[in-house]
């Protein structure tokens, strides 16, 4: 029992000054808009649309976007929008 009590005061102590030098959340981030929200799925299953950070304006305005889901899903890569309106 001393044993992992030890081990866990160690490893604690070498994990604090790692965790002490994590980079500060800057106000603006709590500001911005979230990457992708108010996410809806057609009855079928086959279209999703959802509200997304403009990426023609760094994310400072939000968009309608569309991703068809009617045709094979490469899992492997992110499930990128077919169509973002302004």
């Amino acid at each position: 029992m001393l044993k992992r009590l030890l081990a866990a005061s160690a490893v604690t102590l070498l994990i604090a000054p790692i965790a002490a030098n994590a980079a500060p959340i800057k106000a603006e981030d709590f500001a911005r808009y979230p990457s992708v929200s108010s996410m809806s799925m057609s009855l079928e299953g086959d279209m999703l649309v959802g509200v997304v950070a403009d990426p023609s304006k760094n994310g400072e305005a939000r968009a309608a976007a569309y991703w068809d889901l009617s045709g094979p899903i490469d899992t492997s890569k992110p499930l990128v929008p077919s169509n973002i309106t302004p």
